[in-house]
Order: structure tokens, then C-alpha cells, then sequence
């Protein structure tokens, strides 16, 4: 009768063991890629998380043309769909910009140039990629400097409301905006990367300018922009134009909605202060500010 009765438990044992097996064997980790297609990746990453449980691991491969998933098989039945429902072209987006009264650009329907840029992140160079020389910078400009106007040609006759521009990109796609054709502060600039290793301290820096490059996100109803500080300079006979991500500024608005993009209290106070300026017309640096309204088109 023991012998029944201890043959009876170990059984029960035996299947319960199988059963936790059985269970962790179905909840067992599996890592599986998923092509991407004309998805925006980021997007694809933010729906991801959302459906996958809190320990899974997501990622995109270096090239940003997977999604790399690690969750059960279970949570990961449901990313194939996501993917394919995120399968359209990027909508348009318009951004409008307005600048201060001092500032004068040639005219209210100007189109800013668009372009990648080399968005590095700066994270430290060791060598000069400019070549060795003597640091310059550029002097102030004219009281009223046109974009892309030749270098030394004769200021035009301001036009009081041309203070105006816009440019249309693709969600996800970036825009280089003016802030100062000649960086009052480009001596302060140069010096605070040097201090943190961001860039080599003997290059040759001419024509210093201050721009942003602007990145508008689509996200259901919203807009999310990200507004990088960049520095542009010529290097020798090429121009460089390095976009700051650490320095990045993060805005959400509804469609149509404008938005103050200026100096912004916080840890980095001092940089964007030294970074949103510009000369007046009396050749005075002042402090700049512009204003974004995007628009999905």
C-alpha cells in the first residue's frame, strides 16, 4: 500500500514538472528580424513597444532596415501586421517660418534649401578632418544679408515684411532653417566643442553661421519636431555643416500650430544663449528667436 501511495505522489510530480515545462517552453524567448520596407523605422519602434510585453528587447539593425524583436512567439504574431499597416509614403509637411522684424529675407516665398547635412553627433574627433591652419572667424554681416548672396555684392533695399519662409519636407525628413548668417559668438562656439572633444582645436574656420536643422515627425494627431543647433563653416575650399543632436530640442504641436524656437532655460542655458544670435541692423548682437508652424499637407 506505501509503495502505491509513494508511486501515486511521484507521478503527480512528474506531471506537473512536465506541465511547468510544457509551459516555459511555450513562454521561451524568440528573436525574430522583420523587413521594414518604406515604414519610417521610428515610428515602427515606438507602435512595437506598445504590443510586445515590457521584457522584450527592440531594436533596429545599423542600416534601419529591420526591426529586430526578442519576445515570445505569442507577442510576436502580432509585429508582421503593424509593419504592413505601416506601409505608405511619408505625408508632407510645411513649415512655415517667421522671423523677427530685423530680419530681412529676399522675399515671402523663399524656399530653404533641404539637405543630410552630416549629422555625426560630434561625439569627438582625433585627427583634423579640415586640414591644418590658423582659426578664423568670418565678421559680422551687412545690417540686411540676403541667404546665398555673393559675398561682397551690395545689400538690397530691405523689404519690411519679408521676415518669411517656408519649406516642405517629408515626415522624417530635415530642413536646414537660418538662424545667423554670421554667428556673433563663433569664438564661444568653437570653444565650448573644443572643451568637450566635439571637434579638433586647429582647424580653419571662416564664414561662421548659425542654423538649425529641423526634423518634423508625423505621430497621429501631432507633430513632434526635433530642432537640432548646428554650426556651418567653411573648412578650406568645403563647407561644413555639423547638426548638434546632443543639443537637441524636442517640440510636440497639433497641425497648424506655431511654435517659439529660442535660447531655453536649463542645463544648457549658456549654449543656446550663445547659439540664438544674431546681428541687428545697427550691427549689435541680439538675441534671435524664430517661430515654426508646421502644417501636414
Amino acid at each position: 500500500m506505501a509503495n502505491l501511495v509513494r508511486f501515486a505522489l511521484m507521478r503527480r510530480v512528474l506531471v506537473f514538472t512536465l506541465l511547468l515545462a510544457s509551459v516555459d517552453f511555450a513562454a521561451e524567448p524568440v528573436t525574430r528580424s522583420y523587413l521594414l520596407g518604406i515604414a519610417d523605422p521610428e515610428e515602427v519602434m515606438e507602435r512595437a513597444k506598445l504590443v510586445t510585453s515590457p521584457e522584450a528587447k527592440v531594436w533596429l539593425n545599423p542600416q534601419r532596415t529591420q526591426l529586430c524583436v526578442t519576445d515570445t512567439a505569442e507577442r510576436l504574431a502580432s509585429i508582421g501586421p503593424l509593419i504592413q499597416s505601416l506601409q505608405r509614403p511619408p505625408r508632407n509637411i510645411t513649415l512655415h517660418v517667421r522671423y523677427p522684424e530685423f530680419v530681412t529675407l529676399p522675399n515671402t516665398t523663399q524656399t530653404v534649401g533641404i539637405s543630410g547635412g552630416d549629422r555625426t553627433g560630434l561625439t569627438g574627433m582625433q585627427s583634423s578632418p579640415f586640414g591644418p591652419g590658423k582659426i578664423r572667424f568670418g565678421g559680422p554681416p551687412p545690417p540686411v544679408v540676403n541667404p546665398g548672396e555673393r559675398r561682397g555684392a551690395p545689400a538690397p533695399t530691405p523689404t519690411p515684411a519679408a521676415n518669411e519662409t517656408t519649406v516642405t519636407v517629408p515626415s522624417g525628413k530635415g530642413a536646414w532653417l537660418m538662424v545667423s548668417p554670421a554667428a556673433p559668438h563663433a569664438a564661444w562656439l568653437f570653444q565650448w566643442g573644443v572643451g568637450r572633444n566635439l571637434w579638433p582645436a586647429i582647424p580653419r574656420w571662416t564664414q561662421v553661421k548659425a542654423n538649425l536643422y529641423v526634423v518634423p515627425k508625423l505621430r497621429g494627431d501631432t507633430i513632434r519636431l526635433q530642432v537640432m543647433p548646428a554650426v556651418s563653416f567653411m573648412a578650406g575650399m568645403a563647407q561644413r555643416n555639423l547638426a548638434l543632436e546632443s543639443m537637441m530640442l524636442e517640440k510636440t504641436v497639433s497641425n497648424g500650430e506655431e511654435v517659439e524656437v529660442s535660447a531655453a532655460p536649463g542645463e544648457n542655458e549658456e549654449f543656446h544663449r550663445n547659439f540664438f544670435a544674431t546681428y541687428d541692423r545697427n550691427r549689435q548682437p541680439v538675441p534671435m528667436q524664430l517661430w515654426i508652424t508646421p502644417t501636414v499637407q
